[in-house]
């Protein structure tokens, strides 16, 4: 829950509720002048200053951009979010009308800011009570906005700026060992030129023994969805634009609200099935190896001619992926990497022909060879070392919960997931996932006097008839029009566990041994 003085919630749950909203837009996408990016030899490494935006990369430094006030054309808005499930990768949408009378919103109308009425526009929508307004949406525009002649009105659709890098590919390629789930997330916003400023991220639990994801082959949406499946986790964008990631295991102690007889306007129990009673796993396991030969050519009349005065890319195939491969040197040499280089006679060339630039991908090593000499050579034989990561063991697991499969019959889940690396991560994962759904738990769908301050995964108290006790809220829509706010949430049964953690927890305790 956002922190708001103690009014706002008066407000929230009394009678009279002064409703307040913002709408914020960057049409023309202009930074704030206080923002000072970063300067080659000037700016201080890991200080304050921004990495400048690319031209092509609109999620960039999302807090900085000079954003308008557009509250005053205001006809309606509505925003939404909710989990996943059992685990979950959270995208938040956005739809705003606005006045749009004198066709200030009319592509080609005549508006002074006709030049920049396009898709990917920063926008904030913002809620609250009487003074106090606080963040409940960032993100940006899609497409053109929606002109309607009668009323004259513009309505924009958004989506948040973590659902845009969900999209894209990975720009870098990425080579990881034993590396947990929040070092991937940061290398990930890393290559998007976001600052650690601009996420929060918890530590993760699962340690993945190797990964390799090649540059421009692989969205960054479908990285991030293993990784919060195999973690059990949850990454959102919040309302204030951070981007948050929390492991399976974070407990919440308290409610941060209270619903009861006053602040529900109608309560329907949900036919939403989440029982999970058994989870069958499927993974290849794979393992880094010490130094080794990867690769060996030794053909010398294969034709990788590289011409006089020019250059040369020589594709190696791999049979594994590797985390790292040694350049090769010019030379035959023993347990390094190494090539030769001949005349078509076959008469050796020792000199003027060296690596310019190597590129590790998935499958193969690209080696770019340089030839300054003013006749062709060949690549006559080359050997490559470096750290293959093998695949030594091919697992399926299933997992059971036989007293939720005698009440309610067997209701699987796949996790067909290489991030989990071993048994043991396959059995936390599994008795975390049981230990939450393999039994029924009341979801309930309520209409409320709504609270902007509430956010998703938050554990609120109900009190209202025959529902009394702690529910997380997995689903969230607001909206508003004609001065009403109108709050929908969904939740779910919530049983705090007290997890035993080592030389805190008393032996022999309440605490529960974390999986």
């Amino acid at each position: 829950m956002q922190i708001v003085p103690t009014i706002f919630n008066n407000y929230a749950q009394g009678n009279v509720r002064p409703h307040s909203w913002g709408v914020r837009i960057s049409f023309d996408k202009a930074f704030d002048d206080t923002t000072t990016f970063f300067t080659l030899d000037t700016s201080v490494l890991d200080g304050i200053d921004l990495l400048g935006p690319s031209d092509d990369n609109p999620l960039q430094a999302w807090d900085f951009y000079k954003y308008i006030d557009y509250t005053n054309r205001i006809v309606g808005m509505s925003w939404d979010r909710s989990l996943e499930f059992p685990f979950s990768v959270v995208s938040a949408r956005a739809d705003f009308e606005l006045s749009n009378t004198d066709d200030y919103f009319t592509p080609n109308g005549g508006s002074p800011i006709q030049n920049y009425i396009l898709p990917k526009r920063p926008v904030r929508l913002l809620s609250g009570f009487a003074n106090t307004i606080i963040p409940q949406f960032v993100g940006l525009t899609q497409g053109m906005p929606e002109i309607s002649q009668n009323p004259k009105t513009a309505t924009f659709t958004a989506l948040d700026f973590l659902t845009q890098i969900y999209e894209l590919n990975i720009r870098n390629t990425i080579a990881m060992q034993d590396v947990r789930t929040d070092e991937v997330l940061a290398n990930i916003f890393s290559q998007f030129g976001l600052a650690p400023a601009q996420y929060d991220l918890g530590k993760g639990r699962n340690v993945i023994p190797f990964l390799f994801f090649e540059a421009g082959q692989i969205t960054a949406g479908e990285v991030i969805r293993s990784l919060m499946e195999a973690e059990m986790g949850m990454l959102w964008l919040s309302e204030t634009g951070i981007i948050m990631f929390r492991e399976r295991l974070e407990i919440v102690n308290t409610p941060v609200y209270t619903f009861d007889d006053n602040a529900i306007v109608d309560l329907q129990v949900s036919s939403d099935d989440q029982i999970i009673n058994q989870i069958n796993f499927t993974s290849e396991l794979r393992a880094v190896q010490e130094y080794q030969s990867v690769y060996l050519k030794s053909d010398n009349n294969s034709l990788n001619v590289v011409p006089a005065g020019s250059t040369y890319i020589y594709q190696a195939d791999l049979q594994d992926p590797c985390l790292t491969i040694e350049t090769p040197t010019i030379g035959e040499v023993s347990s390094v990497s190494w090539f030769t280089a001949s005349l078509p006679d076959g008469t050796n060339v020792s000199t003027g022909v060296t690596v310019a630039s190597v590129n590790l991908r998935t499958n193969s090593f690209d080696v770019t060879f340089n030839n300054s000499n003013g006749f062709d050579v060949n690549i006559s034989k080359m050997q490559l070392w470096g750290q293959p990561a093998k695949v030594y063991d091919k697992v399926k697991k299933t997992m059971n919960y036989q007293p939720s499969i005698d009440k309610y019959e067997v209701k699987p889940i796949p996790i067909d997931n290489n991030f989990l690396q071993s048994i043991e991560q396959m059995e936390s994962l599994g008795i975390t996932i049981l230990d939450g759904y393999a039994e029924y738990a009341s979801i309930l769908d309520m209409e409320v006097k709504g609270n902007p301050a509430l956010q998703l995964g938050d554990v609120i108290e109900v009190d209202y008839r025959q529902f009394d006790g702690q529910y997380r809220i997995i689903a969230m829509s607001n909206s508003l029009r004609d001065s009403k706010f109108t709050q929908n949430i969904k939740v779910r049964t919530y049983l705090p566990r007290s997890w035993f953690v080592l030389d805190s927890s008393t032996l022999d305790g309440v605490a529960v041994l974390a999986p």
